[in-house]
């Protein structure tokens, strides 16, 4: 089987395919490489936000449109003295 070199450098055969060698060893480059630990963790941090978010999407709607109801009534109300 023919293998070529893309640009980046790696070896593909001509179906497109990592060799799995190549790919265990860059696997395992990422696993034990800690310069992007802190980018891992934002990554993390933002998913079980949104999770959370998803998860009470319902009450943080509810409690959205309350306040914008209040704001709303509020201002409709500055001028007229209460």
């Amino acid at each position: 089987m023919s293998v070529i070199k893309t640009p980046a450098g790696t070896d593909m055969n001509l179906k497109g395919e990592l060799s799995m060698k190549k790919l265990k060893k860059f696997a395992s480059q990422i696993w034990n490489d800690e310069s992007a630990q802190g980018t891992a963790e934002y990554i993390l941090l933002l998913v079980a936000i949104i999770a959370i978010a998803m998860i009470f999407k319902n009450q943080i709607k509810e409690a959205v449109t309350s306040k914008m109801e209040s704001v709303k009534s509020d201002v409709v109300n500055f001028g007229s003295g209460n």
